[in-house]
């Protein structure tokens, strides 16, 4: 997947987040769901994963109203698999 995330809409509520893909991205603390989305995207689409798998990560992070949803059920770990390893992504809001 090539391109970068180009969010128009603001978020209505800003809330601090945690990401992280153990053994691939540090996990970091983002000042909005918008900024951690903006992060997971550009590690992801640079990692070997099919296009079924990218396709729902781009969906997902490109669409902050979307990832807040999901975060507002609680903290979200999205599994994939890379290099015959099973991996995750941990997203969850801060505070």
């Amino acid at each position: 997947m090539t391109g970068d995330l180009d969010i128009k809409q603001p978020m209505a509520a800003v809330y601090q987040c945690t990401a992280s893909i153990p053994g691939v991205m540090a996990e970091h603390t983002y000042p909005t769901v918008t900024a951690a989305g903006q992060a997971l995207w550009a590690v992801l689409r640079t990692l070997p994963l099919g296009w079924d798998q990218a396709e729902a990560y781009r969906v997902l992070l490109h669409d902050p109203g979307m990832l807040a949803g999901h975060l507002a059920r609680g903290p979200q770990r999205l599994a994939f698999t890379m290099g015959g390893r099973s991996r995750e992504v941990r997203l969850a809001y801060t505070g």
